[in-house]
Order: structure tokens, then sequence, then C-alpha cells
């Protein structure tokens, strides 16, 4: 589940933090590389190079199609580098295989995720946004910190993710049909959605409103508009009383 999923993620996102501390760097990371302990530690596998920071000029790296592209490039490589490597994990996670040439426009150039996953949870694209990305400086942080790393962004947004992505999500739409005596549709349906931000946490409400006009009554189509447009602007002004 994505509680689990994104919890050991964490865990993931706090080792590479803290392997920084040391004043190192990955290479690369595959998914395979990572392991769950019996305990639920997360673990990283003997078979991960570690790279000095600064990497000392001359250094004999061997870059894979799931390095940093700054690594490919020959540039310096930092904390921001493993945000990345971090990336391709979870790309290849919901991808559900190994990342491969095809799913790159070039090297260290992967497709964006929600061009290909437009449908994705906002919450999913922006992680991959902020990580799976050529250009560093698009990467986590997104603003002034204290972590130029962007791995406590990072963390924070993993947090959001193992709140949000395990929640139901529903697709609404609607079918109405005048029948075969009235001569017009005296329906209305309306559907409110709204996502609240409350100390860097999402929540998302929503309600659906139909209501069946009355056929044969006296304006039946103005009571249902006038019901469901009542209720929409209460609901606009009292959100925070909705959920699902």
């Amino acid at each position: 589940g994505a509680a689990e999923r994104y919890g050991w993620l964490r865990g993931l996102a706090a080792l590479l933090r803290a392997l920084h501390g040391t004043g190192a760097a990955l290479e690369s990371l595959r998914p395979e590389q990572v392991r769950i302990s019996p305990l639920g530690q997360v673990r990283i596998d003997p078979t991960v190079v570690f790279l000095p920071v600064p990497l000392p000029r001359g250094s004999a790296v061997r870059p894979s199609l799931v390095s940093a592209p700054e690594l490919i490039d020959g540039q310096p490589i930092d904390g921001r580098s493993d945000l990345y490597c971090f990336g391709t994990v979870l790309y290849a996670l919901e991808l559900g295989h190994e990342l491969s040439e095809l799913d790159f426009r070039g090297p260290g150039d992967p497709h964006p995720f929600l061009e290909r996953f437009p449908t994705a949870h906002p919450v999913l694209g922006r992680v991959l946004g902020k990580t799976l990305t050529r250009f560093r400086e698009q990467r986590f942080p997104a603003g002034s910190g204290d972590d130029p790393s962007g791995f406590t962004e990072l963390t924070a947004a993993l947090a959001e993710a193992q709140r949000t992505l395990g929640r139901a999500r529903l697709d609404v739409a609607s079918w109405t049909s005048i029948g075969m005596v009235r001569p017009h549709n005296e329906d209305a349906l309306a559907v409110v959605q709204a996502t609240e931000l409350r100390e860097g946490v999402h929540e998302e409400y929503a309600l659906v409103l139909a209501a069946d006009g009355m056929g044969g009554s006296a304006a039946g189509e103005v009571a249902a508009a006038l019901a469901v447009q009542a209720d929409r602007k209460s609901t606009r002004l009292n959100s925070s009383h909705i959920t699902i």
C-alpha cells in the first residue's frame, strides 16, 4: 500500500541525507539495490558505488543510464545529484520495470512522468518532477531553506504522498434523460471540489450535488437549479466540513 511504500521511501531519503553528512554521493541507484530488512529498515546493497564530494579531478567514474546527468556530463556532483538517483528508483517503481533507453529522450533526460501519465496524482507528479529532471536547478528545494540538498523538502513531500496516495480517487460523470413524456430536462447537477493547504499539508474535499427536477410541477427546473446553487455556495463557504 501507499502508506507502507512511501514510508520506506522516506527511510531511503533519510538514508541518502545521512550519506551527505559523510561527504559522499551515489554513482547511481537501482531499485534492486534498495533492501528492506525484516525489521522494516531501509538498507542499501553493498554493490552501490559511493563517490566523494567534491569529486577529485580525474576520478574514475562509471556513469550509467540512471546516473545523475551532471555525472554523465562530467560536471560537479552534490546532494541534489542524489535527488535524481532517488527519482530513478521511484520512477521505476511506478512503471513496474527497470528503466531502459525507451524511458529517456537522451542521456540523463527522462521522459517527464506527467507527460506519460497525465492523470497521475499531482503529489506523485510533483515528487518526480522535482527529482527526476535533467536540470539540477529544477529539483528540490523549491524555495529558500536551510537544506540546499533539497532532501528536507523531499521528505515533506513523501510524507504528504504517504498520507494522500492511499486514498480513493473518484472520477465523476453525469448523464440524464428527459424520458418518454416530458418535453425538457429539469435535473440539476454540481460537483464541488477544493484543495486546502494548511501548514504544508494538502487536504482535498469533494461534494456531488444532484437535484431531480419535479416534472409536471410548476418551475421544477428552477427549483432544482436553485437547490444546487444554494448548496454549492454554502459548500464553498464551509468547505472544511466536507470530506470523503
